[in-house]
């Protein structure tokens, strides 16, 4: 339940998440595992770098304490061939081998003092005949020197036993052998007289100073724990430091492993041991075949590896950031087309134009770039732009049909009425009149018949002569005054250049019926109505106007509000029906610059303004009839930019 709770409020965000925070979202989800590749492949090079680094200081280390271990055995080897071929030395021995108990030691004594006085590294030397010691370094009575305590340790028993010109003992001090931690080591060889090289006069022993060496095991300064071990050519240890920590497990395994190769001059390498990882190196003296091994935990070393993982966390943190800039950067280029288009789509019906923060000839910028744009962003925009067309296209059409469908119905209407029934009935009727003498019912007559007249003309054109309209104005006016008789007056005022000009048919009649109905029939004392043309540029301004400004602009300007670009102009208002279609006539067939607007005149007098462009020559009803569904012709042309203008006002 609790899963499936979840996953409806992850789909339900989902689906609430804009187009932006999507791509960024997707962008996020395939950078993120690759950031993980990159740390995870960084941080094993790292790693190895950081292995290797260590390894080769190993390697140096190794160098550097191998150098000075090896000096002492070197050097002690060296001086013990002097020492055993020295003149007094022999003559020393010669005696105490015929007998002599208390050889001339002096001169030995002098040499002997000269040679480890300024070498550290050397404790003692003992000089031995053949059952008594006939010099040493030490007093007589130690167990360096005493030959009874000699002949108590492990290794006296082994003096005879091998053919090398010399031996190294580890725990010479000791009675018995230790196996760790040997802390006294020793060079002995035999001493042979110099007259055959091979009669034994006696041995030599030089003791090295433990002292020295373990401040040659503390001068490394690489590791708290790091343990060292000199091994001899049977792998058996002859010295190593002492540290809290014994890794001599660990060096057994080193020696063990496959990896470790004994012939190798000198090795380095990071290994496991129980888990953990430890820097083992070894390296091969160069007389000898003993080796010098070290052994330090990995951690207590790589002091770099903290660095290493503080530059992983960096990386990672500055990669993130990397990415999340770059991701925002990247969805918003990318979704912002998407975006503005679903914006202009949005903005389809010009909502925006009410808001204070709409900047159009931005908007006109970004459409000019989308027509610019040849990827698949200028062709969605493209193709919104003719389904636009196209809608435009048939709503105009769906309204010409109704508009010759009313056409149509009035010309049945029309059809329907005998003219010359009716012109002959008003004949009759006016003959009556003036026969009895009623000239008022006679005129009224006329102007009927001549109003019946006009309006009954057979035209397919929806264009008239401005002096046909005036007729038929004037006709209309004269049974007005009739009616009012002296509360209504009437001007008009055609010029003859006006008269020849064309205009929409009927435009005029509803207006001037407006005026009188809500203007002068109001007025206790009646008004007037005056009508004048005038020639602006290209435009044609007709001024109708009337006494009385009891007139709401507010409500004739919500009235007569009409968007070509709408898909309700079909609807009309419930107030105002006439003035609605001559205001949408004018709009559809010239554009939205044309219309009618109304103003109010120093607060006593209404005028109505209707603006028309200037028509020189009738328009064929098939031009009219294009022109409703979106063509032009060469009189009149609704383009684009007349649709699209900055015109407000109504």
């Amino acid at each position: 339940m609790m899963r499936h709770k979840l996953r409806e409020k992850f789909k339900e965000f989902k689906n609430t998440m804009s187009f932006s925070k999507r791509l960024f979202a997707s962008f996020f989800a395939v950078m993120i595992p690759l950031l993980v590749v990159i740390s995870v492949f960084f941080y094993i090079f790292m790693n190895k770098s950081s292995k290797d680094s260590t390894a080769n200081m190993m390697l140096q280390v190794l160098e550097q304490t191998k150098g000075r271990v090896e000096y002492i055995f070197s050097e002690t080897e060296y001086l013990s061939r002097n020492i055993i071929y020295d003149e007094d030395v022999q003559k020393m021995l010669k005696e105490a081998a015929d007998g002599n108990a208390y050889p001339e030691e002096q001169d030995v004594k002098y040499f002997i003092n000269s040679f480890i006085v300024n070498r550290e590294y050397m404790d003692s030397v003992v000089l031995l005949s053949h059952d008594n010691t006939v010099f040493s370094t030490e007093k007589a009575t130690t167990s360096v020197s005493s030959m009874e305590n000699m002949k108590k340790k492990w290794w006296f028993s082994y003096l005879d036993d091998s053919n090398q010109p010399f031996q190294w003992f580890t725990s010479a001090k000791d009675e018995q052998k230790q196996e760790k931690y040997p802390k006294s080591m020793m060079l002995t060889r035999i001493i042979r007289s110099t007259d055959d090289y091979k009669t034994p006069l006696g041995r030599m022993m030089i003791y090295l100073n433990e002292a020295y060496v373990e401040d040659i095991w503390s001068d490394i300064q690489w590791g708290k724990t790091l343990n060292v071990w000199v091994l001899d050519e049977n792998q058996e240890i002859l010295c190593q430091n002492v540290q809290d920590k014994d890794y001599f497990e660990c060096l057994r395994s080193v020696y063990d492993s496959e990896n470790f190769d004994r012939n190798k001059k000198i090795y380095s390498e990071v290994i496991k041991y129980e888990g953990k990882s430890y820097v083992a190196g070894a390296e091969k003296f160069d007389n000898h075949q003993w080796s010098i091994i070290m052994i330090v935990p990995l951690a207590e070393v790589a002091q770099n590896r903290s660095m290493i993982y503080f530059q992983i966390c960096i990386m990672i943190l500055m990669t993130l950031l990397i990415i999340v800039i770059a991701g925002f950067v990247i969805s918003r280029n990318v979704s912002r087309p998407v975006e503005c288009i679903s914006e202009i789509m949005d903005s389809y019906h010009d909502h925006r134009d009410e808001e204070a923060d709409y900047d159009k000839s931005h908007w006109q910028k970004v459409i000019r770039t989308f027509e610019m744009r040849n990827d698949e962003i200028g062709k969605i925009y493209r193709s919104y732009e003719q389904m636009v067309q196209r809608v435009d296209y048939m709503i105009k059409e769906m309204y010409v049909k109704d508009l010759e469908k009313k056409d149509a119905e009035l010309a049945l209407m029309q059809s329907q009425i005998n003219p010359h029934f009716l012109y002959n009935t008003l004949d009759s009727i006016n003959w009556l009149a003036m026969v009895n003498g009623q000239d008022e019912i006679s005129e009224m007559v006329t102007a009927l018949s001549d109003t019946f007249r006009l309006s009954l003309r057979r035209s397919n054109s929806p264009y008239i002569k401005i002096s046909q309209e005036m007729e038929y104005i004037d006709s209309y006016m004269v049974l007005q005054k009739i009616r009012f008789e002296d509360r209504l007056q009437y001007v008009s005022v055609v010029s003859d250049d006006v008269r020849e000009l064309y205009m929409l048919r009927f435009v005029l009649q509803p207006i001037i019926e407006n005026a009188i109905k809500h203007g002068i029939s109001s007025r206790e004392q009646g008004g007037k109505i005056e009508i004048s043309f005038e020639i602006d540029g290209d435009r044609l301004i007709v001024d109708i106007v009337n006494d009385g400004a009891e007139i709401d602009l507010q409500q004739m300007e919500n009235i007569l509000s009409f968007d070509t670009d709408t898909d309700t102009f079909l609807n009309f208002k419930q107030q105002g029906y006439g003035l609605q279609n001559i205001n949408r006539r004018i709009k559809i067939v010239h554009g939205v610059s044309y219309g009618v607007r109304y103003f109010v005149i120093d607060g006593e007098k209404t005028l109505c303004r209707v603006t028309l462009p200037v028509i020189e020559k009738d328009v064929e009803a098939k031009d009219y009839t294009n022109k409703y569904a979106g063509g032009q012709s060469d009189e009149v042309s609704v383009n684009d930019e007349a649709r699209m203008g900055d015109n407000d006002e109504i």
